[in-house]
């Protein structure tokens, strides 16, 4: 395919009529003008994304080493059944949200009138008697939640009590300022970023104080109320933008759930794809089991968490400005990110993989079966990767009904191959099994993609046997020291073939990204 900057064939330009190149007319004023200001906005863009990955990537980091550091600490404090209660608490909040997500966030990323004071302020009032409704069902719906739980084990008929209060942050939520959605818009994340780290800063404050002094789940939630009321604070005062008040405009409204009901019918399913594991092992396991497997999530959630707020706020943004501006690029600008993105996950998953089983060795005993679980749920969290660095694509062509089959076809397989999984081989076996629900989203994911002319298939066999090829290779290694080692020295060996496995595609990762950025 060519390109406007390949030189010239013909051997020599000549004047008009003289043949060779003189049948082609100089550039009018007008051209050179459109073409200069093509390249001034693709700068500008590119300066912007740049920025936003800048600051997701160094946000996201930053948090997750605080949040490794306060669930070290918070392990010390409490014992695994606060986390067991607290794990299916947060399954129940984020439940509630993402059975009412009619799409504000990514209608206000899509719309061409994603700055329309009108557009947001409608939204904003959407967003906020939404989270009114969600309090006053998590009120209703906490007692019969916490009676299909207390038959697994007591413990859980406190979540009556304990739900209406966590449920609080959906409120907090609601007030959100449209602020955070027009930063994502514009790629202009710095503050969103700092907002998100002021949150996270104090819970972990509230928290560890609260554990100290009563070392309960309240402490947990304690931490998540103020994380919630902190961001929505933060959204009204330190990001700049249109102030948000109560307006509702039928029009923007009617703008809003065309686009949105799918990425209701979406989130909807995608709750059940992405929580039917610990809802369905919630009810099998008692609240200690729980809480060791819930701590083990909080390690493997780490990627996944990561690589879906990037291409959440700067992937999604820019490759919906590109279908407005640029569609003609926006092909080779999705495979060139994709690739970046993949490295990542490889060295995300490996390290999680392979270091989770000495990490956990550092933590009381009552968790060192976190460190297994968590490498083995490295296997199906490999194919969701895989999904969430091209999923985006999607939305950003206006296409939500692929997401919702794509998450229809993981909620299916994740119950089925997870069922079946438990019932022969216990919690392995169910981890195992959860990876039919993986495969079978990504593959609905690739075939949607195709049909809109972005084949990804070479991309996900390149890099799955990468995956599979050095994941075996640390984990039989692994495997041999376990044998031949114990104590410090087992420790230590363990550590050692997972960073010498990881550090190498570290380096790689940080040379490309050196070259062409996280966008490409």
């Amino acid at each position: 395919m060519s390109s406007g900057t390949e030189p010239s064939t013909d051997p020599v330009p000549g004047p008009a009529g003289s043949g060779g190149g003189g049948n082609r007319s100089a550039p009018t004023a007008e051209q050179i003008a459109a073409e200069a200001q093509a390249t001034a906005d693709e700068a500008d863009l590119g300066s912007r994304a740049a920025s936003s990955s800048f600051w997701t990537v160094g946000g996201l980091a930053a948090a997750n080493l605080v949040r490794l550091a306060s669930n070290f600490i918070l392990a010390g404090l409490l014992i695994p059944d606060e986390f067991g209660l607290s794990g299916l608490i947060a399954v129940f909040v984020m439940g509630l949200g993402m059975f009412s997500d009619v799409g504000i966030g990514p209608s206000i990323v899509h719309s061409k009138r994603g700055e329309d004071a009108r557009f947001l302020n409608t939204a904003w009032t959407t967003q906020v008697l939404r989270g009114f409704a969600l309090w006053a069902v998590a009120c209703v719906v906490a007692g019969p939640y916490a009676d299909f739980f207390e038959k697994t084990d007591p413990l859980y008929a406190s979540f009556g009590t304990l739900i209406p209060v966590a449920a609080l942050m959906t409120v907090f939520q609601g007030f959100n300022s449209t602020r955070i959605f027009t930063a994502e818009r514009n790629l202009a994340l710095a503050k969103k970023i700092q907002g998100d780290l002021a949150g996270q800063a104090a819970a972990v404050i509230v928290m560890v104080s609260y554990a100290l002094v009563s070392p309960t789940v309240w402490a947990l939630i304690a931490g998540a109320l103020t994380q919630s009321f902190v961001v929505m604070v933060w959204s009204h005062t330190m990001i700049p933008g249109e102030r948000n008040r109560l307006l509702f405009d039928r029009d923007c409204a009617a703008e809003l759930f065309k686009f949105g009901r799918w990425i209701f019918v979406s989130t909807l399913i995608t709750f059940l794809a992405m929580q039917i594991d610990r809802l369905f092992i919630g009810s099998e396991l008692s609240a200690q089991e729980y809480g060791v497997y819930t701590v083990a999530m909080g390690i493997t959630n780490i990627p996944q968490y990561l690589l879906g707020v990037l291409t959440g706020t700067v992937i999604f943004p820019l490759l919906a400005q590109y279908r407005r501006e640029r569609p003609e690029v926006l092909a080779e600008k999705f495979r060139s990110q994709r690739v970046t993105l993949l490295i990542g996950a490889l060295v995300m998953g490996l390290g999680v993989g392979l270091l989770s089983r000495p990490f956990f060795l550092l933590y009381k005993p009552e968790y060192h079966d976190a460190g297994w679980i968590a490498g083995l749920f490295m296997v199906p969290t490999w194919f969701f990767l895989l999904t969430v660095t091209s999923d985006r694509a999607l939305l950003a062509l206006g296409r939500p009904k692929a997401l919702a089959l794509s998450n229809l076809a993981a909620f299916f397989g994740k119950l089925i191959g997870g069922y079946w999984g438990y019932e022969l081989g216990g919690v392995p076996g169910f981890l195992f099994g959860l990876s039919l629900g993986t495969v079978l989203c990504h593959v609905v994911v690739q075939i949607a993609l195709r049909l809109e002319g972005l084949d990804i298939l070479r991309q996900d066999l390149e890099f799955t046997a990468y995956a599979m090829g050095l994941g075996l290779l640390g984990y039989g290694l692994q495997w041999v020291a376990d044998r031949q080692l114990e104590g410090p020295a087992l420790f230590v060996t363990w550590s050692a073939i997972g960073l010498g496995l990881v550090l190498p595609l570290g380096l790689i990762l940080f040379k490309r990204l050196k070259r062409v950025g996280i966008t490409g």
